[in-house]
């Protein structure tokens, strides 16, 4: 149903690129902290309740008449479970994209970390993640995961790989619910790492944490991530995470300034590929 860490290089590409405000930049590198936001404050909530209504109206039109029980439990768990949302960082596929620098990027000010793709996914391996693509089309039929529904429906049996229950198979499709986004933004080509609903984020209570933030004038709940604590458990260089950082085209930064505080910081190899960014923004 979603990308798998063993070939998500495949599915997402050799790197995925994180359009940033420099501020953010800091704390990801002085703290050696991610933030994933939660999804009801990414989407729009109503996007979000469209689709577990498609989901379930599908669902109805579909296999009512073939397994009603089936229905009726699935129909209800999805209910049920609709009401919490999963934590997510985001990326996109696109290097040097005006539209991100200007949306995600602080309006061409801030930052795009390139990362390498596999390390990344090596480094959550041991986590309750799953990677996945964001859709554009309002179409739940054509995804994956319908295919799993269908196969349940006419024979009580899951065959997705890592789900052995139901409750578990409604948490990894109400994880797509932030995935389908307005056609209008589908020049983005976005790409997210979602926790399970339900789930500890991994085994390691040290690695993460949930706390409150004042951000943009609104008071909201991450999820902190220790990633150099997971990057020892999984026996991977901190600093091998990210392959280049650019600054934005309307950034006023100094790049030595910059290859210094890097350094410092203990991310000398970071600090040897970094550039302006040549996007022809101004």
């Amino acid at each position: 149903m979603f990308v798998k860490a063993n070939n998500v290089t495949e599915e997402f590409g050799e790197y995925i690129y994180h359009y940033t405000t420099m501020k953010a930049l800091f704390g990801i590198i002085r703290n050696k902290e991610f933030w994933w936001g939660n999804t009801s404050t990414m989407n729009d909530k109503k996007e979000l309740i469209e689709f577990t209504n498609k989901i379930v109206s599908s669902v109805r039109a579909d296999y009512k008449s073939i397994s009603p029980d089936r229905v009726n439990m699935f129909c209800n768990l999805i209910e049920d479970a609709s009401k919490e949302y999963p934590f997510a960082m985001c990326f996109s596929s696109q290097e040097e994209d005006a539209s991100q620098w200007e949306r995600y990027g602080d309006r061409a000010t801030g930052v795009c970390l390139k990362i390498n793709t596999r390390v990344f996914a090596d480094l959550l391996s041991s986590c309750n993640v799953v990677f996945n693509n964001v859709y554009y089309d309002s179409d739940i039929r054509k995804h994956k995961f319908y295919s799993v529904l269908d196969e349940y429906f006419k024979t009580g049996n899951i065959t997705a790989e890592g789900v052995d229950t139901l409750e578990r198979l409604v948490s990894n499709i109400l994880t797509n619910a932030p995935s389908y986004k307005n056609r209008s933004f589908w020049a983005e080509c976005e790409r997210r790492v979602y926790t399970l609903i339900g789930m500890p984020f991994c085994k390691s209570s040290e690695a993460y944490r949930y706390e409150y933030e004042c951000k943009d004038n609104e008071v909201k709940r991450y999820l902190k991530i220790k990633y150099d604590l997971l990057c020892a458990e999984q026996g991977i260089s901190h600093d091998s995470l990210f392959e280049e950082l650019v600054v934005g085209p309307r950034s006023n930064q100094n790049l030595d300034e910059l290859r210094t505080f890097l350094v410092d910081l203990g991310f000398p190899r970071l600090a040897d590929h970094i550039r302006a960014s040549d996007c022809p923004l101004r």
